[in-house]
């Protein structure tokens, strides 16, 4: 925390924070905005609007993250957390009562809300639309940027704001009890960092990065092999000159190991889906192995880097939870990191053996989440395309069965901006998993996206022929590079 001269009173900003200031210096120079946010919806039945006016009036109260804004404070971002204005927050309301086309027209709603733009300086950090779709039915749209928040944080505003709808329509009291705070963990998190702790997570990352595979899925089929030997530092420091040519000295130290890069690149998607019988096979694999399907689905890409590149040493980018203790499972906040999984393949063990010590060395490097993993890379300074090649964030929803899914494979053009070269937003269900894919197409052609995906669901049939088989006898069909 800090106190200016002029009482007033500052705490410091998280990683995810610093990276969305940096974030708009630049946009404002390139006119490149990229938002990245996260939304959820609600449906209500026979809506009371006043009823939900009060709930959102009482969750920004309650939630100091949503009246923060973010400043530099003598060359520093800072938070500066204002006071409760009920003013400040509408919610704005569209009617699709007599349109035709519905169900599109609220897809698009959906998608159009999800891209709104925040920005630093804003009050408060949440948004909401409500889409009257029939005289019964309203759909309650809502969206905060992910500076303050994650896919947890969403589902605990929808929890808390439906309790306190409900509470307010049943004439109950609603009180405004004391919980921990974004700024209270962030605080919390910067001075481990600053510990003899922190700096063994420091050298725990700085070891996992040094003399780095030689290969990936990047080296060996990106279409495009130019500027690809830029260190990170070298990169950082020249993209914030572009922006901000004044920036000082200690201000551009700052943001090092805050962000992996400003250039954001334009991106296509690949959609498609593990079907039923193919889920079969992993689950027989879970009940094997005794570990869980998230940890099935990193150890079987780890296997496909291997078997498409020839490299036994792969480094994935893994999607990670930071709530480690109770009082952080209903706090409104980014508490999520990537963990660079590195594991080096031993082709003479079995298929079991070698999920169980995926297992095993994953939750070794969970030890060590805490760490930025931008600061991990600032630490190495090492190239982003070296270890950049697929990123995969996980989401179990294993109790609930998908019943709006495309057998069919689906690219689109123009669709987001991938961070890693290869995204993957993977959500596990009862009867499938959906495989979402977002690739930078500067790198990677659509016949080539195809052939990695395919080639996975391929490796996938490979478990049912025979689960005892050494990792080096298990194949895959062979390609010719030249058609890809």
């Amino acid at each position: 925390m800090k106190e200016s001269n002029e009482n007033q009173i500052y705490y410091e900003a998280s990683q995810t924070q610093k990276a969305a200031f940096i974030g708009h210096l630049y946009a404002k120079t390139k006119k490149q905005i990229v938002p990245f946010n996260v939304s959820g919806s609600i449906k209500i039945k026979n809506l009371n609007l006043e009823a939900l006016k009060k709930a959102f009036d009482i969750l920004i109260q309650r939630h100091e993250i949503f009246r923060t804004t973010l400043l530099m404070v003598n060359g520093e971002v800072k938070q500066k957390i204002w006071d409760h204005d009920s003013a400040l927050f509408n919610i704005k309301i569209t009617n699709l009562n007599k349109s035709k086309n519905k169900e599109k027209q609220l897809d698009q709603l959906r998608s159009d809300f999800s891209q709104v733009l925040f920005k630093c300086n804003q009050r408060p950090w949440l948004r909401a639309e409500l889409v009257m779709f029939d005289e019964k039915i309203s759909i309650l749209l809502m969206v905060t940027p992910h500076m303050i928040s994650d896919d947890s944080s969403i589902n605990f505003i929808k929890k808390e704001l439906s309790l306190i709808y409900e509470a307010y329509l049943n004439g109950e009291s609603i009180d405004i009890p004391k919980t921990f705070q974004y700024k209270d963990y962030v605080t919390e998190i910067n001075e481990i960092l600053r510990s003899d702790k922190g700096e063994k997570y420091r050298l725990y990352w700085k070891n996992v990065l040094n003399e780095l595979p030689s290969n990936n899925l990047t080296t060996l089929f990106a279409n495009s092999k130019s500027n690809k030997s830029t260190s990170y530092k070298e990169t950082i420091r020249k993209e914030i000159n572009e922006c901000c040519r004044t920036i000082s000295t200690k201000m551009e130290n700052d943001f090092f190991g805050t962000v992996s890069f400003l250039k954001f690149e334009r991106g296509a998607s690949y959609h498609f889906i593990i079907d039923s019988q193919r889920l079969t096979i992993l689950k027989g694999l879970v009940k094997k192995s005794n570990v869980s399907m998230p940890h099935i689905i990193i150890a079987t890409f780890h296997l496909l880097i291997y078997k498409l590149t020839g490299e036994r040493d792969n480094i994935i980018g893994i999607c990670s939870n930071t709530r480690e203790r109770k009082e952080l499972y209903n706090i409104i906040g980014c508490l999520t990191n990537t963990v660079l999984f590195r594991y080096k393949i031993e082709e003479s063990i079995d298929l079991i053996g070698y999920i169980k010590n995926v297992y095993i060395g994953f939750f070794k490097a969970l030890r060590h989440q805490i760490y930025p993993f931008e600061k991990a890379l600032c630490d190495s300074d090492v190239p982003f395309h070296r270890i950049s090649n697929l990123f995969l964030n996980i989401i179990g929803s294993e109790d609930v069965i998908n019943n709006n899914y495309n057998q069919e494979a689906v690219h689109r053009e123009n669709a987001g901006n991938p961070y890693f070269n290869i995204d993957c937003g993977i959500t596990i269900y009862n009867n499938i998993i959906d495989i979402s894919c977002g690739y930078k197409t500067s790198l990677f052609s659509k016949d080539t996206i195809e052939f990695i995906f395919n080639s996975y669901l391929q490796l996938i049939d490979s478990f049912k022929i025979n689960t005892t088989q050494k990792i080096q006898d298990i194949e895959l069909m062979l390609y010719d590079k030249s058609k890809i």
